[in-house]
């Protein structure tokens, strides 16, 4: 802006001398200093202001190589380490919450001032130490926690200790439904598909509990519908068993 009054002024000096004299030569030198000085002091503005764009541009920089970096990190530390990965009956949530699974025992459950486990869920249906994975040379093992938590793998009530496999499909309480995955041994599970999605992990659930399921092509219409509610409503129903429980204790 100063800038260009600057020049403005510069073109009307210029035509002020083609007038006739309406300047001196005093006045022209003065007028001149005085447009030189704001020109100058422009240009240090816009130096100054360039030059905390580019600090600013830095550190945004700075912050996304090292968001970057840390992402990189994860999958390298995924491709080395036994994690779970979540599933979520919406396809586009799926794979987007990672636990690793260190050396040693990782505890599952539920966090509060007198507990902090490895593995941190939520929800009425899960207890302060839930389950447990324990890492050794041999493999992972997921045993119970506390009397009375509920985890299922494959669609089966984990009673005992249980050595994973890989994409076995874990349940921990009425709805956090995780894939485990191994890329050290990616021996898999008699009929694991290779992938694993919601639909499939509820379907063994509900096969587990008698019901008859199958593919579209195996079940008529009213079959598929009543299928396809069932799918829908055992989520709820043990979300429901979850809060009973709780408000009889």
């Amino acid at each position: 802006t100063r800038l260009k009054k600057a020049t403005g002024r510069g073109n009307a000096v210029a035509v002020g001398g083609g007038g006739g004299g309406g300047m001196t030569p005093e006045d022209a030198a003065a007028m001149r200093k005085q447009m030189e000085e704001e020109i100058r002091a422009q240009m240090e503005a816009n130096m100054a202001a360039m030059a905390d764009m580019q600090d600013n541009t830095g550190v945004d920089r700075q912050q996304f190589n090292e968001e970057q970096l840390r992402l990189l990190e994860k999958e390298k530390e995924k491709d080395s380490t036994p994690h779970i990965t979540n599933l979520n009956e919406d396809e586009a949530l799926s794979g987007v919450i990672h636990h690793m699974i260190q050396s040693g025992e990782n505890v599952v459950g539920r966090k509060d001032k007198d507990s902090d486990p490895s593995i941190c869920l939520s929800g009425l249906s899960i207890q302060r130490q839930h389950a447990i994975f324990s890492r050794e040379s041999e493999g992972v093992i997921l045993k119970p926690g506390v009397v009375g938590a509920k985890t299922k793998v494959n669609g089966q009530s984990l009673n005992g200790d249980r050595t994973l496999m890989h994409k076995d499909r874990i349940l921990f309480g009425s709805n956090h439904m995780y894939v485990y995955y191994d890329a050290a041994n990616k021996e898999t599970a008699e009929g694991t598909p290779d992938h694993v999605n919601w639909d499939f992990a509820q379907k063994e659930i509900v096969q587990a509990k008698g019901f008859q399921t199958g593919s579209d092509g195996q079940l008529s219409k009213e079959q598929q519908m009543a299928q396809e509610q069932v799918l829908e409503l055992l989520p709820m129903v043990s979300e429901s068993n979850a809060i009973s429980e709780e408000l009889n204790k």
